[in-house]
């Protein structure tokens, strides 16, 4: 707590439900989002998808207005 005050961090606390203000809810949205327009065969294909949309940098979001 002491680094806080000396680098005078303001602390804000969130309301205790709002997935629209945490950015690893946006980010698992916007993944959901992107995998339910694939079609899938196998489990194997599934999860090959998903490791990829994990790396694609488009899915991470803008977080610069939090």
């Amino acid at each position: 707590m002491s680094f806080v005050k000396e680098n005078k961090i303001v602390m804000i606390r969130l309301p205790p439900y709002s997935p629209e203000l945490n950015p690893i809810e946006q980010y698992w949205k916007n993944n959901k989002n992107y995998l339910a327009t694939k079609l899938y065969f196998d489990k194997k294909g599934l999860v090959g998808e998903v490791k990829k949309t994990l790396r694609k940098d488009i899915l991470v979001p803008d977080i610069s207005d939090y």
